[in-house]
């Protein structure tokens, strides 16, 4: 999605993030939005506002 510059959202990402944990196994994984600013800040991940085409 990233190479696409698709638009995601906050709770879609969380959402996703506690699918991938539940399919690995780790079933106490709670994703909040703190958690979300903490991984977004690791890996770089920073929101753009998009201007029309």
């Amino acid at each position: 999605m990233r190479d696409e510059n698709v638009p995601i959202s906050g709770p879609f990402g969380i959402e996703k993030a506690l699918q991938f944990a539940k399919a690995l196994g780790y079933d106490q994984f709670l994703g909040s939005n703190g958690w979300l600013e903490i991984f977004k800040k690791r890996h770089g991940i920073v929101a753009k506002v998009q201007s029309g085409k």
